[in-house]
């Protein structure tokens, strides 16, 4: 693959990222999870971590605006710091779905999933109406003390297909072995955004311990899947790259048990995703922090995500 340089800020260390795109200013209008780089050594920048605010024609160069646009609120039920999101334009705005957790329930790692309104994309206002919990039904509510990784049920990713509104959320399932109930939800609108009926597991092969930062794509009426998930989590076979994974599937209708292929290792980049703007190319953050982009010949394209037709 061709590398593009890391792209890093010149104060924080990024990771995680997400972005929504204006086709007529060919602009991306980037978020970040960040934090202060001397908090990495020991691993403690995801519990300081905030939203930040960027912008870049080509994930060539990059605008870094503000690094702290949504934080945490410590009076709220999102306490503690800020995890993967999302961000959609409708028609009086824009909506930035968000993971956080409260410090006083369970172990202080537990994930719900909240939204704010913003007009301007920099100033954002919280939507008390969503506080998304996982259902028992089929997800873990909590961590498992035998488990080698915590509680899962964060980077919500919202789409549309066949008139339905749907969500993709990183989970765990109720029904997996230990070690290996990593499994991307799906979740469907009801009445609103802030109304969601917790569906059966869109992907659960019981084979990774996490399925991070899940994205869906079509090509050719065919729909793909990918996420992202560490070496040390993959049990699916004995080299465990780790990385960026794909998977077709059938439909969003039944729970896919599918190997998926990793396409991208985890030595080149984390958490990255498939940017059709940018004629199928990758970006991910770099291991030591930062975004970068890499060359990849790939012909899918978004699902459905226009909600102009949808007002806050």
């Amino acid at each position: 693959m061709n590398n593009y340089s890391v792209l890093q800020h010149p104060s924080r260390h990024v990771w995680d990222f997400w972005y929504t795109y204006d086709e007529k200013q060919k602009l991306f209008h980037v978020f970040y999870l960040n934090a202060p780089s001397q908090l990495v050594a020991d691993n403690q920048h995801h519990f300081s971590s905030c939203v930040g605010y960027a912008t870049t024609r080509d994930f060539e160069t990059m605008h870094w605006k503000k690094y702290d646009v949504f934080c945490a609120d410590k009076k709220g039920w999102d306490n503690t710091s800020i995890w993967t999101g999302d961000i959609i334009r409708i028609a009086n705005g824009f909506l930035l779905f968000y993971t956080s957790r409260d410090q006083k329930i369970h172990d202080g790692l537990t994930q719900q999933i909240g939204m704010a309104y913003s007009t301007n994309i920099h100033e954002w206002q919280r939507v008390d109406t969503l506080c998304l919990q996982a259902d028992n039904t089929y997800y873990e509510e909590k961590s498992l003390r035998e488990e080698q990784t915590i509680h899962a049920w964060r980077d919500p990713y919202v789409f549309q297909h066949n008139n339905n509104t749907y969500m993709l959320v990183t989970a765990k399932s109720k029904h997996s072995a230990l070690n290996r109930k990593g499994t991307v939800a799906l979740l469907r609108m009801k009445d609103s955004l802030s109304e969601w009926e917790i569906l059966p597991p869109l992907y659960a092969p019981n084979l990774y311990s996490e399925c991070e930062v899940p994205r869906i794509y079509y090509n050719r009426d065919k729909l793909y899947l990918t996420f992202s998930c560490a070496a040390k989590y993959d049990f699916s076979s004995a080299d465990n790259k780790g990385g960026l994974y794909a998977v077709e599937l059938s439909n969003l209708t039944e729970t896919s048990t599918k190997i998926a292929e990793c396409i991208l290792s985890e030595k080149q980049l984390y958490a990255a995703m498939i940017l059709p703007e940018l004629q199928g190319d990758i970006v991910g953050f770099h291991p030591k922090g930062g975004l970068q982009r890499k060359h990849f010949t790939c012909n899918w394209q978004h699902i459905n995500r226009n909600f102009s037709h949808i007002n806050l």
